[in-house]
């Protein structure tokens, strides 16, 4: 009897912290946490083009710890490429375009001016919704 207690109390437990860990899991600040624990850095840009449609320069919507301690580049949530580095090479740009027009990953090894080398992989995501590129 004190066994099927002891299981009852185990099981409803482990439904409480589920529902919590759900609750948490919709929250902005959990998404945080597991956004900056992991080992590889991440950001998200918005590519701007020009009247002729050819990328000309990326703004900075999100970025993650390792990404800061991999690039050097601290504080840049808002703030667009050229203004952090005007001599940025222009294939990062071009590469980045080709991306959010065609929707088709890019994952490559590349130089920047930063001396920043490292296997980047460049993803489209979209928001349901969302018609920004």
């Amino acid at each position: 009897m004190m066994r099927a207690a002891a299981e009852d109390a185990l099981v409803s437990r482990n439904e409480d912290l589920v529902t919590r860990f759900r609750l948490n899991a919709d929250s902005e600040e959990h998404y945080r946490v597991i956004f900056d624990s992991i080992d590889q850095g991440v950001c998200t840009i918005q590519v701007l083009f020009d009247a002729r449609e050819r990328p000309v320069d990326y703004v900075f919507l999100e970025t993650n710890r390792a990404f800061e301690r991999q690039t050097g580049l601290v504080d840049v949530v808002g703030k667009s490429m050229r203004s952090l580095a005007p001599a940025h090479e222009e294939h990062w740009f071009q590469i980045c375009g080709k991306v959010a027009i065609t929707g088709e990953s890019q994952r490559f090894e590349q130089r920047a001016v930063r001396e920043f080398v490292g296997e980047l992989e460049i993803l489209r995501v979209v928001a349901q919704g969302c018609e920004i590129r």
